[in-house]
């Protein structure tokens, strides 16, 4: 619970407030709280409908609560995911993963990979918006729509740095060299001494 009211603590300031006319709705605004907890509920794979009724609100406000949410993480600096540039950082991921390692590797500084992040099939309109045809959502080799999410991450498997750039048809080797991650481990002192990155043989 105390990690809940954190959680709302750091995305409210980024949660629109409700329009001046909906404050005095018979039902009242929907608190943040709430909006959060349909959020996280919906992320866990719960029924649109079984929240409604749990929560006692309509289809469209759990849907626009759980937009609020997500927005509100994507604007909220403190969950900004990029590999960290700081060396110490780094160093301290290399040895957690040599705690871990039964093979003495000292030198990971995270392991990479990419996975297909499902989606529906993106509408006419979503397609036109991004300039990228519905055929190139879909993944032949799992056959689903979806975009190609690359990420790394540390010996506990927390992200640390997360793109998702590419549709599904997309290969882990072009998500890789189309991200940010790639032109950071380009730069010349970026990786501390003797670190890399652990990946397969698509990296």
């Amino acid at each position: 619970y105390e990690a809940f009211v954190k959680l709302v603590g750091h995305l409210t300031p980024h949660i629109p407030r409700p329009a001046e006319k909906f404050k005095n709705c018979p039902n009242g605004h929907i608190p943040n709280e709430l909006k959060l907890a349909v959020a996280l509920h919906y992320f866990a794979g719960g029924s649109v409908h079984d929240i409604r009724i749990a929560h006692g609100i309509s289809k469209t406000v759990v849907y626009d609560s759980v937009w609020a949410v997500v927005n509100a993480v994507n604007d909220c600096n403190l969950f900004q995911m990029e590999y960290p540039s700081c060396h110490e950082e780094q160093r301290q991921i290399a040895k957690e993963f040599e705690n871990r390692s039964m093979a003495g590797f000292t030198n990971c500084g995270g392991c990479i990979d990419g996975m297909l992040l499902v989606l529906e099939k993106p509408t006419n309109d979503e397609c036109d918006r991004v300039q990228v045809d519905s055929g190139k959502f879909y993944c032949g080799r799992k056959g689903k729509f979806g975009l190609n999410m690359q990420a790394v991450c540390d010996a506990r498997r927390r992200f640390l740095d997360v793109s998702l750039r590419n549709p599904g048809s997309a290969s882990d080797y072009l998500a890789f060299i189309t991200s940010d991650l790639k032109h950071d481990l380009g730069t010349k002192g970026f990786l501390a001494e003797n670190l890399c990155i652990y990946g397969d043989n698509a990296y």
